[in-house]
């Protein structure tokens, strides 16, 4: 869920917080580039395919 979503996130050295049940939320620093976006958005993709995987295998 949630949790597996952020911890695997914070493995990943980026930091995002849990919103509620089904709500993962970026709070992104006022001073960010395009690369440290690319990269949130990649880690959290990355992440949200193994949560898939994992529901998908039962």
């Amino acid at each position: 869920g949630g949790l597996n979503i952020i911890r695997g996130a914070l493995e990943g050295e980026v930091l995002f917080r849990d919103g509620g049940r089904n709500v993962v939320r970026m709070l992104p620093p006022l001073v960010i580039d395009r690369g440290e976006i690319d990269r949130a958005i990649m880690v959290l993709d990355e992440v949200l395919g193994v949560e898939e995987a994992a529901r998908l295998s039962g």
